[in-house]
């Protein structure tokens, strides 16, 4: 049994992508994914990423989270990464595609053996951005022996990869789960369960590059739940998977507010 299924107990996991720009910004993002039936959430490079992790941590205690530190290697992020934190998420192509032997994969399975941290590894394969000098497939199979869920995306964000593709690295991995970071929606997702067990999604369920859109991540879930694609065509807002707003003071105020007025999270 892999570890992706033993954290979730289901065989398709939703972890919705938030954009850190501020403590009430994630905050209100993580109830909104936790409100429509995501299966836990995954902070990406911000101010003060930690801090903000633990404050979510201790407000809502039970929710699965993970980390993306855009900034750090591989074996630096598991260094600092706190005990409780579910999951790491590296871009980085952890195997190398020149080096066989692969000395740096080799030693990160021996470091993980002596830091406290023990939770999930979703390492970057075939991922946008990096380098690509093999096939697909072998380098999904190498990356297998080194992490629990070798992670995939399109060639840039926003962009979903071909189904071929995920189909193609899905066959030689066995019972390792693969996941897709990038260019998903509630209508394209259906596509690509047969093939792929955990979805890092954000820019296919937001109104803005801080903002998840409730209703979107819903009809996310549910694509995923009952492999049903919605009714009707996607909205105008997934035209453009590159629009960026970055209204993290409105949640502040929004924070803020709900704080006073003894909201429960």
């Amino acid at each position: 049994m892999n570890k992706l299924y033993e954290t979730f107990g289901r065989e398709h996991v939703i972890l919705p992508v938030i954009h850190v720009a501020s403590e009430g910004q994630a905050m209100v993002n993580a109830k909104i994914a936790m409100s429509a039936g995501a299966d836990g959430v995954f902070l990406i490079n911000g101010p003060h990423l930690s801090d903000i992790a633990w404050s979510l941590h201790k407000a809502m205690p039970g929710m699965w989270i993970g980390a993306n530190y855009l900034h750090l290697m591989p074996h630096e992020a598991m260094y600092y990464a706190p005990e409780w934190l579910g999951g790491i998420w590296c871009d980085t192509h952890i195997v190398s595609q020149k080096d066989m032997d692969q000395p740096y994969a080799k030693e990160l399975v021996k470091f993980r053996k002596k830091i406290p941290w023990q939770g999930i590894l979703f390492g970057g394969c075939a991922f946008k951005y990096q380098p690509l000098s093999t096939s697909e497939s072998w380098l999904a199979a190498e990356s297998a022996k080194y992490m629990e869920v070798p992670t995939t995306s399109g060639k840039g964000t926003g962009s979903a990869p071909s189904v071929e593709k995920i189909k193609n690295m899905s066959d030689v991995l066995g019972d390792v789960p693969l996941a897709i970071a990038s260019g998903l929606t509630p209508w394209n997702v259906v596509d690509f369960l047969p093939y792929a067990k955990a979805f890092l999604v954000a820019t296919g369920v937001s109104k803005s590059f801080n903002s998840l859109d409730f209703d979107l991540l819903s009809k996310f879930v549910r694509a995923v739940r009952t492999g049903k694609k919605p009714e009707g065509k996607p909205p105008k807002c997934l035209d453009d998977l590159s629009v960026s707003v970055d209204d993290s003071g409105d949640y502040d105020a929004w924070w803020l507010a709900a704080l006073r007025n003894g909201q429960s999270f």
